[in-house]
This record gives C-alpha cells, structure tokens and sequence, in this order.
C-alpha cells in the first residue's frame, strides 16, 4: 500500500492510473497556494489557507456555461508544475481605469492579460459595428465569461447557433449585425 509521510505545510495526494501500455502508474501531487503581492515591489507570501489537492474540476456555476474556478490537480498527462491564477484585476492606486494590463511574473515565464470596463457594441458611420469606450472600474473578477466568446443563440433555428470555439461562454460574439446592437463585446 503506497503512502505519502508530507513533512511539508502543502497538502499532497496520490492517484493510480494504467498507462498506455497498461502498466499502472502512481502520480504523486503537492500543492502550494500562495496570497500574490498588492504591490510591485512585494513578494509573494504562503497563504494562510492551503487549497485542497482536487481530483475533478470545480466550476463557478454548471460545467460548459461556466468558467473554471479550480482545476483539477491529478490529471493524466500533466506532468511538471502548474501554476494557475484566480482572481480579480484591481486599478492602480484604486482610482478607476478604463482599462488595466496585468501581469504574472514567475521566472522566465510571463503572461499578460489586457481588462477592459464593460463596453456595448454601437453602430458606426460605416455602417459597421465598433465598441464603445470602455466604462472605468476598480476591480474586475478574471473570468473567461467576461472575455471575448461566447455561443450565438439569436437565430430562431437553432441548427444556426454557433460557438466561437475559442471561449464559447464569453460574450460578445455574433454571426450577424442585427444581433450586435443589443449584445456587449466584453473584452478584444
């Protein structure tokens, strides 16, 4: 019988799998939560709660018409460190923004994310569509269903409905012009 001794404050868990050649295999998974810094200059700091390890998804609302809130930790196939963020995009200072870049630094690795206010989709006098000027905030959640995507239901056949496979529950997504007006583009 396998047993983990974790002399570490990070939760651990085991798991078995058969590979491809039907061999069983034993994932070992150590996890570590960290509470990120407010500001630049500042390091990141052990969390005084430690997320569990998890062997499924947990999503915000059902699965497929919501984001991820927290991936699952055992998955076949993942086989060095994951780092996932999840969060909230705050303004610098506080003062609202129409629009913040955020960044995650962790050694080599960068990530960027652009977050835009809430904007709407306005005719143009081309007679296209444009996105409004993005209204200001102090804080907005990272979720997939505030970005750019989302799934096409304005058709009344709905063999029509489309998805925008990149991130099928965002929003702002429409095969059509007319169904522009009354839709928010969310973020580009």
């Amino acid at each position: 019988m396998f047993q983990i001794h974790n002399k570490t404050p990070y939760p651990s868990g085991l798991a078995f799998f058969l590979n491809a050649h039907g061999a069983e295999q034993v994932t070992v998974v150590s996890k570590a939560t960290f509470q990120l810094p407010t500001y630049f200059d500042s390091e990141c700091v052990l969390s005084a709660e430690q997320r569990p390890i998890l062997y499924c998804d947990e999503y915000f609302a059902e699965p497929g018409r919501s984001s991820l809130h927290y991936p699952a930790d055992v998955v076949l196939g993942k086989y060095t460190t994951d780092v996932g963020i999840i969060g909230h995009v705050h303004s610098p200072s506080g003062r609202p923004a129409s629009r913040v870049r955020a960044s995650l630094v962790l050694g080599d690795l960068r990530k960027d994310i652009d977050v835009h206010g809430d904007r709407t989709w306005r005719a143009n006098w081309s007679g296209g569509f444009s996105a409004t000027v993005p209204e200001p905030f102090v804080s907005l959640p990272i979720r997939y269903e505030r970005s750019f995507g989302g799934t096409d239901i304005t058709d009344d056949d709905p063999r029509q409905h489309a998805a925008y496979p990149p991130n099928p529950i965002g929003t702002g997504f429409r095969q059509k012009r007319a169904a522009l007006a009354q839709h928010p583009p969310a973020e580009p």
